[in-house]
């Protein structure tokens, strides 16, 4: 294609082949296989053209044909020449391009290894800013997993889980129900064991109305100077009173409606006496505090001067056993041990409550069992049984609701130091 303009009419794959084919002249070549070689290389018109411009050489073929051959051997040598000048263009375009693809190349491949690192650094970046929240959102997806599958399992599980409830609501109460039968049982069984009744214990009262608390201290000290080893038997006692209260009033004045206070002390001395041959009851000694706590129920007063009574019987217990033992510390209060024993005798001779002598055993499957509680469960002290309380807190333990002596944990009043 490079000289196909400067050669008009003539192909390039003519040229090529003259050129791949140059005319030399040979002996052989001379007179007309030269001139037919020469009229097959050139076409019609430019074979014209040279004939008519040469007809007067034409004369001698030889010379003629000696001469067309030096005329294309000079054109072969120029185009030689000019084909070697544009192959070393050709060439020197293909290099100069080639170096130019590779720099692109070059470049090309720079920019990609640029590129690449740059992706690389935002990667690593991004996923290291990244992490936490692939672990955290990871995170949260088990945790929602996990909420999910555990309200799957409840929703699954609901008309289980529903059934267990109520079975547990059926069974707690069924146990309660069973432990408040128990309770009930022992309660209605301490009522039939009673031997006087609250309604008994108020009309015996009513009816000694003459036995005021300051008679009732005259029977204590007479009772005291009698006995001051402060042991005797119920006879004993009640031959002390009597003479006491005539004393006091003349051979009228006695307990009305002793026979209850009679019933009362013969259950009571029962359950103390001994099995030892005929002993009767009447012949059973006991402490001279039992009788007389029992002989308040026949007091006419209120609940403080009944308290304040009760305090005086346990002093006066206390001096006897002073004296009895020569000991020369006197003490004006008196003792938890003391405390204990008078709740025991209240217990006895039915001043306290049912309820409040109900206490809970350890047995609690498959329901809760009950008990009648002792004095030491009635009356908690973390001290010793030695130690010394005053009125007011001798009085407190009275009123509360672990004791209730006569009913007084029951009142809605708040108990105060100057009730005492």
């Amino acid at each position: 294609m490079l000289f196909s303009n400067r050669f008009p009419g003539q192909s390039s794959r003519r040229l090529h082949r003259y050129l791949r084919h140059p005319l030399t002249p040979t002996p052989s070549q001379e007179g007309g296989r030269g001139l037919n070689t020469l009229r097959a290389t050139m076409n019609a018109s430019v074979f014209s053209r040279f004939m008519a411009s040469n007809g007067a050489s034409m004369a001698s073929p030889r010379t003629a044909i000696a001469s067309q051959i030096a005329t294309y051997d000079s054109l072969q040598k120029l185009a030689t020449s000019t084909l070697a000048v544009k192959t070393s263009q050709y060439f020197s375009l293909t290099t100069t391009a080639a170096s130019s693809t590779d720099s692109m190349t070059t470049f090309s491949r720079h920019t990609r290894y640029l590129s690449t690192t740059a992706t690389a650094a935002d990667s690593s970046s991004g996923r290291t800013s990244s992490g936490a929240e692939d672990e955290s959102s990871q995170n949260n997806s088990n945790n929602s997993k996990k909420k999910k599958d555990a309200s799957d399992m409840f929703f699954d599980n609901l008309g289980k889980i529903f059934l267990l409830v109520i079975s547990g609501v059926i069974a707690s109460l069924v146990k309660s129900s069973a432990g408040t039968r128990n309770r009930n049982k022992l309660r209605d069984h301490l009522e039939d064991i009673a031997v006087l009744d609250p309604a008994e214990i108020e009309e015996m009262r009513i009816a000694n109305s003459a036995l005021t608390p300051e008679v009732f201290r005259t029977i204590l000290q007479q009772v005291h100077d009698r006995f001051p080893n402060g042991n005797c038997s119920y006879h004993e006692f009640v031959v002390c009173v009597r003479k006491a209260m005539a004393q006091i009033h003349g051979e009228a004045f006695t307990i009305e409606l002793g026979h209850l206070l009679d019933r009362l002390m013969v259950e009571v001395l029962k359950d103390h006496s001994t099995e030892d041959g005929d002993g009767s009851p009447d012949d059973t000694t006991m402490p001279v505090s039992l009788f007389l706590t029992a002989l308040t129920l026949t007091l006419y007063s209120d609940v403080r001067d009944r308290i304040r009574i009760l305090y005086e019987i346990l002093q006066m217990e206390q001096q006897q056993e002073q004296q009895q033992y020569q000991s020369s510390s006197l003490s004006s209060g008196v003792t938890i041990s003391q405390l204990r024993s008078l709740v025991g005798y209240l217990q006895e001779t039915c001043q306290l409550p049912p309820d409040t002598q109900i206490v809970p055993t350890d047995t609690k499957y498959p329901a809760q069992q009950w008990r009648r509680g002792t004095p030491e469960d009635l009356v908690p002290w973390e001290g010793t049984d030695k130690d010394i309380i005053d009125l007011f807190t001798f009085a407190t333990v009275l009123r509360s609701k672990s004791v209730c002596a006569w009913g007084e944990c029951y009142q809605r009043r708040k108990f105060e130091e100057e009730d005492v």
